[in-house]
């Protein structure tokens, strides 16, 4: 049961529940949860907006979006339209897990018959990279490109450090995973490198030059190879959502009903969205107040994803 008094720490735009009790079901809900479960979105002129919400460790986050799309598709929303978006691939397989089990049992399906699939429910990565691959020529991609994870891309930024004569400089120059790390945050922060060395890699502010030109021959390595690193695929899906046409085109594969849509996404505890995921949400073809959106950052002592805008721990060094 999910009675923890502390379950939603901070909210905005809440709107009331439907008049109606709420379906049994959601009896295992506490009041704040059930709130968020039943919010509705109206584009209309004074109608209720889209939902954020900011919830600490332990307080029911996964719960409620599973039951979120439980409840709209035991509504009539079509599952495949529903996005569903998290950062680690456990945490979306649990989401989706816990979403088709609640269905299971509010549909009374039989424990050998499959729940309804929910054909976007994954990662930022992995959804990026699908969409990208479908939209590739159409922003400037070949839809062959190859991913790679963070071991990949540092050991690329190594060799682009080694071929740019760094590796062997008078004083120790900074290590491919911290150099890494400072292409990331300016990426993700959408910061200016020295800025971001100031800020938060002081120890390497003196390198802001050398580095500047280490990042300029790691993206020409990508470009040539037909690389996407990770921090790749949030920042071409935040360009392709810029562009009008195409984001409406995006938008469309989730835009089954306006009042019947739920966009998911769960930060993991600690870590600040990147400023290219959150461009992401903020666009979606001018249909913006038509979603529900839960943001679920913060919690206390979980571990963030390297590629978040976040500023390391204070004497992380590589």
């Amino acid at each position: 049961m999910l009675r923890d008094p502390q379950a939603i720490v901070a909210q905005a735009s809440l709107s009331s529940a439907a008049d109606a009790a709420p379906p049994d079901y959601l009896d295992v809900l506490n009041a704040e949860q059930c709130r968020a479960v039943l919010h509705e979105c109206d584009a209309s002129p004074g109608g209720s907006r889209p939902l954020l919400i900011i919830a600490g460790a332990g307080s029911g986050k996964t719960n409620t979006l599973a039951y979120r799309v439980a409840h709209l598709v035991c509504r009539g929303a079509d599952p495949g339209r529903i996005l569903l978006l998290t950062f680690s691939r456990r945490a979306a397989a649990e989401m989706e897990r816990r979403a088709g089990r609640i269905l299971q049992r509010v549909l009374g399906l039989p424990c050998a018959t499959q729940s309804p699939a929910l054909l976007w429910s994954g990662t930022f990565h992995s959804v990026g990279a699908r969409l990208l691959r479908e939209y590739a020529e159409r922003i400037g991609l070949s839809d062959s490109f190859t991913i790679h994870d963070r071991s990949d891309s540092e050991d690329l930024l190594a060799i682009a450090r080694h071929e740019s004569g760094f590796s062997t400089t008078g004083s120790r120059f900074p290590g491919k995973a911290t150099c890494l790390a400072i292409y990331s945050r300016v990426v993700n922060a959408q910061a200016a490198l020295g800025e971001v060395l100031r800020s938060a890699f002081p120890w390497c502010a003196h390198w802001e030059d050398e580095l500047t030109q280490l990042f300029a021959g790691y993206t020409a390595s990508k470009q040539a190879q037909n690389v996407l690193d990770y921090d790749d695929l949030l920042l071409y899906w935040a360009h392709a959502a810029a562009d009008p046409a195409l984001a409406r085109e995006m938008g469309g594969a989730f835009r089954s009903h306006p009042r019947r849509r739920v966009s998911g996404h769960q930060s993991p505890a600690g870590a600040d969205p990147a400023l290219a995921q959150a461009r992401w949400a903020r666009r979606d073809g001018g249909r913006r107040r038509r979603t529900v959106d839960l943001f679920l950052p913060r919690g206390d002592g979980a571990q963030h994803p390297r590629f978040s805008g976040a500023i390391p721990a204070a004497g992380s060094r590589g």
